[in-house]
């Protein structure tokens, strides 16, 4: 039985091959937000998360920043949306809460504005994109003092559970 022949190998891809292209640092940047979104919306380290993740959004949306994809937007908008339940959850006195409220509906103006083109801003109020990260901001300050009240429970705690361990230690022996 004689075999088939095949064609001689010459170590070059096919002729209808394509390379697979490196993420660019703004798509990099892109993913890792949407990553952090996944853990706000999993209830994972909420207030810490978010904290950065905004001050990560307000560094990456300034007035001369490359504009988001029309897919980039909308998977940010989709995955803010998904995460909100979380965020909002951190507030607990009704003034707070409708400052969150306002402060993640900024978020989302942002993304939209961060996707436009600049005759698009050009027809917003003048203080339209000054307002919006004011909002984010408050957000993002607040979650931040939340944050750091969990870091300074979680070491009282922490605490708490090592003099308990040497008080039952010292019962024991």
């Amino acid at each position: 039985m004689q075999m088939s022949e095949e064609p001689e190998y010459d170590g070059l891809p096919p002729a209808d091959f394509v390379f697979p292209t490196r993420p660019t640092d703004f798509e990099e940047k892109i993913e890792m937000m949407l990553l952090d979104l996944r853990h706000i919306a999993d209830g994972d380290m909420v207030a810490y998360r978010t904290s950065h993740l905004l001050c990560t959004l307000q560094d990456a949306v300034t007035r001369d920043s490359e504009r988001l994809s029309g897919n980039q937007r909308d998977r940010m908008l989709t995955a803010f949306a998904k995460a909100r339940y979380h965020v909002l959850g951190l507030f607990a006195s009704r003034g707070d809460a409708e400052l969150a409220s306002a402060g993640y509906d900024a978020i989302a103006g942002l993304i939209i504005w961060w996707a436009e083109s600049p005759l698009d801003h050009a027809e917003r109020p003048r203080h339209f994109f000054t307002d919006l990260h004011a909002y984010v901001r408050w957000l993002r300050n607040n979650c931040h003092n939340i944050a750091l009240m969990e870091q300074v429970e979680e070491r009282g705690h922490s605490r708490r559970e090592k003099t308990i361990a040497e008080i039952f230690k010292k019962a024991v022996a």
